[in-house]
């Protein structure tokens, strides 16, 4: 990323490209919207915040209006608004389209914080999400699926789901039949995830996840190596004083972007618990209920560390 960045265009770290921010309310029974109002709250909002994890399937965030206008009344805010806008790094074409005609908007869910500033404004917090997240609270998979796990993912995806998003998906080993039994989407792909392997690597386990350019179904260890090869670093972050000059009298935009103002190590360790999940050793005996046979697979930490890439390479 920090390689395509056109430094002539950023010229400061922390800089942003903003389109217009405007709710559209939710009105028609059928989804059409064909009496649908909209209104630009850009002048209105004070804070942004977007959330991308590995850890949760779908794009999320929340804005803090000042609300002068009374937009929750006047729209008014139910939930399941639209909310569009356009947001970018100066100098890279990557960044977060939620506009309805080039992109995918996002949704509103929920309302909190809100506080009555005087007889006429208030502020409060709009929390939104992807579409998927709200429609995956509304529909079930519970069928009988056969082939390849990144096969079922892709399936359920699109035609559970019916997302229209793009989704990038890692080849998996092996060809399987799984009853799924009346889990939500996510639910379900991720049970499945649990028991991929890809097809390129030795590890275990697949993400789903969501981030700017769509959805990717994939392996840690995809993530950390490339063509088989462990990934070149992208960029080193490290804590230094900001806004620190070179001898030409001007500030690195890169390095400000890559400097770190604190952190926080949660956890360092936790031995116990590595011994509980089998971290360091363990033995699995499956017993095959249909050949009638038992089986053993001995895992040692140790013999596997050189068999898998890590983020030390």
């Amino acid at each position: 990323m920090y390689s395509e960045i056109d430094t002539d265009k950023l010229t400061k770290a922390g800089r942003f490209l903003l389109d217009d921010i405007t709710l559209v309310s939710y009105q028609s029974a059928d989804g059409s919207n064909k009496n649908a109002k909209s209104i630009s709250i850009k002048s209105l909002v004070q804070e942004i915040n977007l959330y991308e994890s590995l850890e949760g399937p779908g794009l999320s965030g929340n804005i803090v209006v000042g609300d002068g206008q009374a937009i929750v009344s006047h729209l008014p805010l139910t939930g399941y608004e639209r909310i569009e806008f356009k947001l970018y790094t100066p100098g890279t074409s990557r960044g977060f389209d939620f506009s309805s005609i080039t992109g995918h908007p996002m949704y509103v869910y929920k309302i909190s914080g809100r506080i009555p500033l005087t007889p006429r404004s208030q502020i409060y917090i709009l929390h939104f999400c992807s579409k998927e997240m709200l429609d995956n609270e509304m529909t079930r998979v519970n069928r009988t699926m056969t082939g390849s796990i990144d096969q079922m993912v892709t399936d359920i995806f699109r035609s559970d789901l019916k997302s229209p998003k793009n989704l990038i998906v890692e080849e998996s080993k092996g060809v399987h039949k799984i009853i799924i039994p009346r889990l939500k989407p996510f639910k379900a792909i991720s049970m499945l995830a649990t028991k991929a392997e890809p097809m390129k690597y030795n590890s275990s386990g697949m993400l789903l996840y969501e981030d700017s350019t769509g959805f990717r179904f994939r392996s840690l260890e995809n993530m950390l190596a490339i063509a088989g090869v462990a990934r070149p670093v992208v960029a080193k972050f490290q804590m230094k004083p900001r806004n620190v000059k070179g001898g030409t009298g001007e500030s690195n935009v890169i390095e400000e972007m890559q400097t770190v103002d604190g952190y926080t190590i949660k956890d360092q360790y936790d031995t116990l618990k590595n011994l509980s999940n089998g971290v360091y050793a363990s033995k699995m005996v499956t017993h095959d209920i249909f050949n009638k046979t038992f089986s053993e697979n001995t895992f040692d930490y140790n013999i596997n560390f050189e068999n898998v890439h890590h983020t030390e390479h």
